[in-house]
C-alpha cells in the first residue's frame, strides 16, 4: 500500500512559488524520492503554489477551484482543511492510511497533522526543517510574515469563533490581476 504525502503551501504571492513554498517543494520531493527508495510507493498531492516548484509530478495538484470557504470579503479562499479534504478522498481511493505532512514547522505542521489524525489517517514521523517566513512587501498576507504575526493572527481566528464572526482573510492585500 502507498504511503500519502500531501505538501501545504504558505504565504501568498501573485507570482507563486514564493520562497517559502519553493522550499517546502525541495523538501517535498526528497522526502518523496527518499521514501520511494526505501522500497515504498508514494501518492502526492500538493497544493499548486507547491506543485509549480516540484520537479516531480503530483498525483492531484489542489488549487483555487477546490475552496469551499468565503473570507470576510465574501471571496472563496482555499485553506488548508480543504486542500486536506481532497488529498483525503485520493489517499482513500488508493487504500492509503499512512500520511506524510510537509508544511511549514512554525504552528501550520502541526495543525495540519492534527485534521489528518482526526479523519482517520496515521500520520507518519517526519521533520520538516525550518523554512521561515516570506517578509517580502510581495507577500499578500500580513500574518505569513513571521512567527509573532501569525500567533496574532490565530488569535483573531480564535476571536472570530467566539464572535460568530468571520474574520478571515482580514487585512490580506488584493490580488493584483
Amino acid at each position: 500500500m502507498p504511503i500519502g504525502i500531501v505538501a501545504l503551501s504558505y504565504a501568498k504571492r501573485a507570482e507563486e512559488p514564493n520562497p517559502v513554498n519553493v522550499k517546502l517543494a525541495q523538501i517535498t520531493d526528497e522526502l518523496d524520492d527518499f521514501v520511494q527508495q526505501t522500497g515504498e510507493s508514494t501518492v502526492l498531492v500538493s497544493q499548486l503554489e507547491i506543485a509549480r516548484a516540484l520537479p516531480t509530478q503530483s498525483s492531484l495538484i489542489v488549487t483555487q477551484d477546490a475552496a469551499t470557504n468565503l473570507d470576510r470579503n465574501g471571496k472563496l479562499y482555499l485553506d488548508s482543511k480543504d486542500v486536506l479534504n481532497k488529498a483525503f478522498d485520493v489517499f482513500r481511493a488508493y487504500g492509503i492510511t499512512d500520511v506524510i505532512v510537509v508544511a511549514n514547522p512554525f504552528l501550520h505542521l502541526q495543525a495540519a497533522k492534527s485534521i489528518v489524525r482526526k479523519a482517520g489517517f496515521d500520520v507518519m514521523s517526519y521533520k520538516v526543517p525550518s523554512v521561515g517566513f516570506d517578509n517580502s512587501p510581495l507577500n499578500l498576507q500580513w500574518w505569513c510574515k513571521g512567527p509573532i504575526r501569525f500567533v496574532i493572527y490565530l488569535g483573531i481566528q480564535v476571536l472570530s469563533k467566539l464572535t460568530k464572526q468571520n474574520l478571515h482573510g482580514i487585512g490580506e492585500k488584493p490580488h493584483p490581476h
